[in-house]
């Protein structure tokens, strides 16, 4: 038995079963009394379906009582709802199961580059059918949004065990880049836009088919998410678009076959990335070593 999810279906359901309870009960104790003759085998034959008709039904309600009461409130999908930290990486995992788009605003996009932009790659190639993903990250060219943002991440509690510096930051951002180019080659279905934010916040917006969703930077911390149902879904696709509309482009140029320093080097410049002109072999170097071994923030 599988009761309906929308509480006022739930209403609806119980509200009819009373009905059809009363009716049963009407129809058993007034129009088939017990006058003690029941010579008449058709009026036998009815009493007997009505009581078992009101026994079945009477069980129907006590069992479908009883599984309500053992299940968890199911939450309203027109309503904004607020998800603990832990489980977070879960509500992010369900909306990427369906979804054909993947739209980030955030800091750095590590948990897009080590999970969202592989499995959606994935499911591109697997549904042979288009997927679309718009990272919107700091613009690794101002030297003071990265040092902002170091200094931001160096202050709280998800800082911590890593040092942030404007440099750190600036490779966490090349990273994030060279992945998203290294599907986008490598997965034809799969169209990919990266754009540089010119402020950085501790907040963090993603949307995707079936919600939006505000995260902060600290896995520990709750999220809000914004269901397609609700209103503030539309006004957070609205707010993306518009920094999306801010945010500075880069050129798309394939990468080179070759990651060595000096190749890699000049891709970045070429697409529009200035700094890596000033980097040294070895700070190229680690922005590879940053990609390969990207990992879920939320692991």
């Amino acid at each position: 038995m599988r009761l309906p999810e929308s509480k006022y279906l739930r209403r609806a359901l119980f509200g009819i079963a009373a009905l059809c309870l009363l009716l049963l009960a009407v129809i058993q104790y007034l129009l088939l009394p017990a006058d003690g003759n029941r010579a008449d085998n058709l009026k036998a034959v009815g009493a007997n379906v009505v009581a078992n008709l009101l026994t079945s039904l009477i069980a129907f309600l006590v069992v479908a009582g009883v599984v309500l009461w053992l299940m968890p409130p199911v939450p309203d999908s027109r309503e904004v709802k607020v998800v603990s930290g832990r489980d977070r990486a879960a509500t992010l995992d369900e909306g990427r199961r369906s979804t054909t788009f993947w739209w980030f605003s955030g800091g750095l996009g590590r948990f897009n580059r080590a999970v969202v932009i592989p499995e959606m790659a994935a499911a591109a190639r697997r549904s042979n059918s288009a997927r679309s993903i718009v990272l919107l990250t700091l613009d690794p060219d101002s030297s003071a949004v990265c040092a902002t943002y170091a200094e931001l991440r160096g202050a709280r509690r998800s800082g911590r065990g890593q040092e942030w510096t404007e440099a750190s930051v600036r490779s966490e951002i090349l990273a994030t880049v060279l992945v998203a180019f290294q599907w986008r080659d490598r997965e034809p279905l799969l169209e990919v836009e990266v754009r540089f934010k010119q402020t950085c916040s501790l907040t963090r917006l993603e949307i995707n088919e079936s919600f939006a969703i505000r995260t902060s930077e600290d896995p520990a911390e709750s999220a809000l998410v914004f269901p397609r149902a609700v209103p503030f879904y539309s006004l957070m696709q609205e707010d993306f678009r518009l920094d999306r509309k801010q945010a500075r482009g880069i050129r798309t140029t394939p990468l080179p076959a070759n990651l060595d320093a000096a190749p890699l080097r000049s891709w970045f410049v070429q697409i529009g990335i200035g700094c890596a002109q000033g980097m040294s072999d070895s700070e190229i170097r680690e922005v590879v070593e940053v990609a390969a071994s990207s990992r879920s923030p939320y692991e």
